[in-house]
């Protein structure tokens, strides 16, 4: 991923628009492809004098490029003259979008902060296929990002996105190994994983809904990793569908909020949960047929240890009482695991 301008392949160029929102005095834009077919592609920001939003969809026509759309909305001429933003080409068949301005310098006020709004749309692939993108990164302080409904349509073999004081939002995205992590802000939404998920945020509430796909070739089994945390907020997640046999290592962690995990009807293995300060934590079991068709009675064993603390484990056949593990706790909230 890009660190400095350096790493810039060509500048882009702005035209006017004629449209100006209430408050800016200028409103320029631009646009670049970037490969879709490259090893890494990436949006990045850095300096102290931006703020934002980037959002990623999917477009109608088919192709080879994805196209980045640019809106820049800003006060001063002076601001824009001391930014660059570029086509970014770091290393070979890597290619992104970059956005560099100079670090906040007093008496700077919210006046000479630019405000843009990127978006990313990815091209179309034959009816019936997925488009594969191999990696996208993004590195955008204060910036939101919000990801359209692409899980049916668009596959990330791998992708990490990154802000402060912006909410992650997903529609839907399906990949192998996922990664947001944000500050101050939320992080929600429909995520499909082929073997990890890592959801990472302070003050800010995490609500997803997780899907585990399947990686083997009878779509039975499978490995996860799954690590959802916060702090100083409500941390919601909820496994909505899973194989029958997967193996699953989870942990989902806050503090001075509510907990509240609910696991696939698939799972087999042991659980702990721990909070404090707000009374014994709930472990609320299902009455659900065999999910396997196998017509197996399914077993769940619950020990408190301390009135704020307990463990336990659920299965389908003895011999997976131990196959997985699930970790949830929190301080000054209630907790409630579902299994």
């Amino acid at each position: 991923m890009a660190s400095s301008t350096d790493q810039c392949s060509t500048k882009v160029v702005w035209e006017e628009a004629s449209d100006v929102p209430h408050g800016y005095r200028f409103h320029l834009r631009s646009s670049v492809t970037l490969p879709v077919s490259a090893d890494v592609l990436s949006v990045v920001a850095e300096g102290t004098r931006f703020h934002g939003s980037l959002e990623v969809s999917q477009t109608a026509n088919a192709g080879s490029d994805a196209i980045v759309e640019i809106d820049l909305f800003y006060h001063h001429e002076e601001d824009l003259d001391e930014t660059t933003v570029c086509r970014l080409h770091p290393a070979d068949n890597e290619w992104g979008l970059g956005i560099f301005t100079p670090h906040w310098r007093a008496p700077r006020n919210d006046h000479h902060l630019l405000r843009f709004h990127i978006h990313l749309r990815l091209p179309a692939v034959d009816s019936g296929s997925l488009l594969a993108v191999k990696e996208l990164n993004t590195d955008l302080s204060n910036f939101s990002q919000d990801l359209r409904a692409l899980a049916d349509s668009v596959y990330f073999n791998r992708i990490a996105l990154k802000s402060t004081n912006g909410h992650i939002e997903a529609g839907s995205v399906a990949g192998d190994g996922l990664r947001f992590q944000t500050t101050n802000a939320a992080i929600h939404g429909l995520i499909k994983t082929a073997y990890g998920l890592e959801l990472r945020s302070t003050n800010g509430r995490i609500n997803s809904q997780v899907v585990l796909l399947s990686n083997t070739s009878d779509a039975l089994g499978g490995e996860y990793q799954v690590t959802a945390q916060t702090s100083n907020a409500h941390l919601e997640l909820e496994f909505v569908d899973a194989p029958v046999d997967h193996v699953l290592t989870a942990s989902a962690r806050t503090s001075n909020g509510r907990a509240d995990v609910a696991l696939h009807e698939t799972y087999e293995g042991s659980f702990e949960v721990h909070t404090s300060n707000a009374g014994r934590p709930i472990v609320r079991s299902r009455d659900v047929e065999d999910p396997a068709g196998r017509e197996r009675k399914r077993g769940v064993q619950v020990q408190t240890i301390r009135n704020n603390a307990a463990r336990g484990k659920v299965w389908w056949e003895q011999e997976n009482r131990d196959r997985g593990r699930v970790s949830v706790s929190t301080s000054n909230g209630r907790l409630q695991l579902t299994v």
